[in-house]
């Protein structure tokens, strides 16, 4: 599975996007069951075959650590813990009574200090010592115990919740900004279980460890308020452990402290997972023995486990640069390699038809895991070319998303340009247009005065030509008064001798030219 982080954009920090390879990943949706059965269920299988195994939370303040390993017990969102413990136990229940027996343990580094959270009263501190192992065939190694610390016997599932929850009541934590219920120690909870068999005379010792990892933060956010409080009252004010009502209030000055030892012990355990992880890690030494979370964590990293560790992220973008050094870690842990075998131990020296039994029991598996192990080499070469071609096909795909990206923002451009110059010409167009409306006014005003002029100018020639004219017609009327008679007489003979019929009327002549006259009258 693949963990992408997208681009920061903005924000404290800038970039680029991210990826990390991991086993298994779970969405903010993802159930508690899937990831018990997906990633603890094979770690308690290992463990009922003699195997050590270990579940570790790794992550931010406040992304969800406890509850993913404790949860609810008593509902459907119980954690990986009092999951594990019930498979377990529902398995040991189905074995011979008195074949088995289970030890359960609970212990929080606090500081540099390693306190006992089952013993009476409250608090005490045990030390950490380092004592040899020894393994199947004989093999001898060297770990790290608490002999002084408070064991157990539990032989039920809900008498080993009972004590893990317990140990967690008596857990040191604080209010924060980021976390109203924030773990101030790392609790380590350890289930050994022993099975016999009496007819073979052999033991299977294993151990169970389940590791709630205090969250790694940064003060300016966990204790913004304290910061920016003056007064001693204000500083007290989120002080108070919720686990422990009774307990003093912490000063500022013991918080810083506090939250300045959460952070050094996590950052030995990445120096240590960074010396396990590096090329020619094995002949570099390790420094397990810097802090006592290393200590007790020696078996669970480059040790005889099987190791689970589960990063819990936060996907919000503020917690970016939180959620990238926690993949980060988890890159770096996957690098590590562990040497787990079955903890066997036998009561009596075997007989040589169980020895030939056991040699060709260990020759089968030893070819099994060949088989199995050239089988996970081929996948693991599938797996890589099909990385690289989807690595390629991202890259391409990259590739296109920015060269259509630049084309985009080529044409948002051109767009911004072709717009800019719609709006002057327009601007222009609007200008002359009222440049011309303007010229039209003028042009009409200057018309309108021109013909007043006009006017003005011919008026007197108007009146002169009308004197005229009235002149001219006196004297027209005057000339046709004088010689209207002689006219209509010469125009009354040239009409008889056109048509002489009408001379032969008596008096004709002189009333026609009467007539004539008349008319003329009339017409002038």
């Amino acid at each position: 599975a693949t963990v992408r982080l997208h681009p920061a954009l903005a924000g404290r920090f800038q970039a680029h996007e991210a990826s990390y390879r991991c086993e298994h990943a779970f969405g903010p949706s993802a159930s508690q069951e899937a990831v018990f059965k997906t990633a603890v269920v094979p770690i308690c299988d290992a463990v009922l075959r003699g195997f050590n195994g270990a579940v570790i939370a790794y992550g931010q303040t406040g992304a969800g650590k406890t509850y993913t390993m404790i949860g609810d017990p008593d509902g459907v969102q119980e954690g990986m813990a009092p999951r594990a413990i019930k498979a377990i136990f529902n398995v040991l229940a189905t074995r011979p009574p008195g074949s088995w027996r289970v030890q359960t343990s609970a212990l929080e580094v606090y500081g540099e200090h390693v306190r006992d959270l089952l013993a009476q009263p409250a608090g005490v501190t045990v030390d950490v010592h380092e004592v040899a192992l020894t393994g199947c065939e004989g093999q001898h190694s060297t770990g790290f115990r608490c002999p002084a610390a408070t064991t157990r016997r539990t032989t039920t599932a809900q008498a080993a919740v009972a004590v893990l929850m317990q140990g967690m009541q008596r857990r040191e934590t604080a209010r924060t900004d980021m976390n109203h219920s924030s773990s101030r120690s790392h609790l380590i909870f350890t289930m050994s279980i022993s099975q016999q068999d009496a007819a073979a005379g052999a033991v299977l010792h294993s151990r169970m460890v389940f590791v709630d990892l205090a969250g790694s933060e940064r003060l300016k956010r966990s204790m913004s308020r304290e910061f920016s409080c003056r007064y001693p009252v204000c500083q007290a004010a989120h002080d108070v452990s919720p686990s422990h009502p009774a307990a003093p209030r912490r000063s500022l000055e013991g918080r810083l402290r506090e939250s300045g030892e959460i952070n050094k012990s996590l950052l030995q355990l990445a120096l240590v997972i960074q010396r396990l992880s590096s090329p020619g890690g094995g002949r570099q030494h390790v420094p397990y023995r810097d802090s006592m979370l290393t200590r007790l964590l020696a078996e669970s990293f480059g040790g005889n486990s099987r190791t689970c560790l589960i990063v819990a992220c936060c996907p919000l973008p503020d917690n970016r640069e939180e959620t990238r050094s926690a993949l980060e870690f988890g890159k770096r842990a996957k690098l590590v390699k562990n040497s787990p075998r079955v903890n066997l131990e036998m009561e009596r020296e075997p007989s040589a038809v169980m020895k030939a039994l056991l040699n060709s029991e260990a020759i089968e598996l030893l070819h099994s895991d060949k088989i199995a192990t050239s089988g996970r080499d081929d996948l693991r070469l599938e797996l890589a070319s099909f990385r690289d071609l989807l690595e390629k096909i991202s890259a391409d795909r990259q590739k296109e998303q920015e060269q259509h990206k630049a084309e985009s923002h080529a044409l948002e451009r051109e767009k911004r340009l072709v717009q800019l110059a719609w709006e002057a010409e327009v601007e222009r167009a609007e200008t002359a247009a009222i440049k011309a409306s303007k010229l039209c006014d003028e042009n009409a005003s200057l018309r309108s005065r021109f013909l007043d002029l006009e006017v003005e100018r011919a008026k007197p020639a108007m009146v002169e030509a009308a004197h005229f004219r009235d002149k001219n017609a006196f004297l027209i009327s005057k000339t046709v008064d004088l010689e209207a008679p002689q006219i209509w007489a010469a125009l009354a003979d040239r009409l008889l001798r056109r048509w002489p019929w009408p001379s032969r009327l008596p008096g004709f002549q002189t009333e026609a030219v009467a007539a004539w006259g008349e008319l003329a009258d009339r017409l002038l």
